[in-house]
């Protein structure tokens, strides 16, 4: 496989990463659920007691931005505690939105386990370094085709799924629901140009 092939499946695959951590941080959800869990390491404790369920939820959390380290640490090559305090910084927004707009829960373990996979990614880089050999500008245009390719597939299936399961929801003023706003995310991508 030539270098620029492969340059572009890399930007690609970063694209898709971002729209898959949206979707699961975001439009997954049900709107109006919402709580707090402020208390440090809950999660941990529920763990030691044989919660299995927090086990799996604490190993999701990590590797959901163990890949942000890894892309963070090849984007801004700058020290490793920069990188977790920048991760720590996007994990604490998505936070934040996921309280605002009512669609998750705010959570000190989700924090420490974001921050705890974005330095896992960042060690990873350090073994592993990512090496993308043509301009940032070229990078960021093959990273928002992916993002945008994976927004219109993502609509279709939605659509096709809420098609499937609620054909008369069409007929109505309801609207399409999630394909709906996800539709409207893709409009806001062609608006920001070099797509």
């Amino acid at each position: 496989m030539d270098r620029d092939k492969r340059d572009r499946i890399l930007c690609c695959l970063i694209g898709i990463y971002i729209t898959a951590l949206v979707g699961i941080t975001f439009c997954h959800r049900m709107q109006n659920f919402t709580y707090q869990i402020l208390t440090p390491l809950w999660s941990y404790r529920s763990i030691l007691q044989g919660d299995i369920q927090a086990l799996v939820e604490d190993i999701e959390n990590i590797l959901l931005f163990l890949p942000c380290g890894f892309t963070l640490q090849h984007y801004l090559k700058t020290e490793k505690k920069r990188v977790c305090a920048c991760g720590f910084c996007i994990a604490f927004m998505i936070e934040i939105l996921q309280l605002a707009t009512r669609l998750g829960c705010f959570e000190i373990d989700d924090l420490i386990n974001n921050t705890l996979g974005c330095c896992l990614g960042t060690m990873l880089y350090e073994h592993y370094p990512l090496k993308i050999d043509m301009p940032y500008r070229m990078q960021l245009q093959w990273i928002l085709r992916a993002m945008m390719v994976n927004l219109i597939l993502i609509t279709m299936v939605i659509f096709l799924i809420d098609l499937v399961k609620q054909p008369y929801r069409f007929h109505t003023s309801y609207g399409v629901g999630w394909s709906y706003q996800v539709g409207r995310g893709i409009l806001w991508f062609r608006r920001m140009g070099s797509i």
